[in-house]
């Protein structure tokens, strides 16, 4: 009877903690929400600060005290990195345009000005996007194009924290986009 014991505790044990790699899998598992308008799908991955300073080392850890460091550095940052598809597969960014002018205010709009129209709310308080990066390039999947939102608030994330992207901008959806995130429990990281 013991011996079924240990061995339930051991396998409850490795499944407590994560490799590098496997941690990368848990996040885009559990961070990842979507949601669709009528013409588009605008999904969006949280990154909490371990998983920014993994990717600063490709998630291959050599200096465990320096990933550590780097990740208290991060504390007070929220990351998302956003992907929005056309339905259809069409280029959603200049579909509809009526001429070169409004094509390239579009792309100078989701370069420059979407940024003011991106919020983050914690616990009902709101946060303006602090940085915002548009790949203007089109990617493999047709329709696509990513975004890099990053947030700095005033105190880390914590367990429950209950945490919402809100976008308001009319070229995405004329009633505004929101997407819902609860910071979970992480398994311990093995480095």
């Amino acid at each position: 009877m013991n011996k079924y014991v240990v061995i339930i505790l051991f396998f409850g044990l490795i499944g407590c903690t994560e490799r590098p790699e496997s941690y990368r899998e848990w996040v885009i598992e559990n961070y990842t929400e979507s949601v669709q308008t009528k013409t588009l799908e605008v999904q969006a991955l949280y990154r909490p600060p371990i998983y920014l300073a993994l990717e600063e080392v490709d998630f291959q850890v050599s200096d465990k005290e320096l990933l550590m460091r780097r990740t208290e550095e991060l504390k007070n940052t929220v990351a998302f990195t956003m992907e929005v598809s056309s339905l259809d597969q069409s280029d959603w960014v200049v579909k509809g345009a009526t001429s070169q002018t409004e094509k390239e205010q579009r792309l100078y709009y989701l370069s420059y000005q979407l940024i003011n129209d991106i919020h983050l709310l914690v616990n009902g308080k709101v946060y303006p996007c602090d940085f915002l990066h548009f790949e203007r390039t089109y990617n493999l999947k047709k329709g696509s194009r990513k975004f890099i939102l990053v947030f700095e608030i005033d105190s880390e994330l914590k367990v429950e924290d209950k945490v919402k992207l809100s976008l308001r901008s009319d070229l995405l959806s004329r009633k505004g986009v929101d997407l819902q995130y609860q910071i979970k429990e992480t398994q311990e990281l093995e480095l």
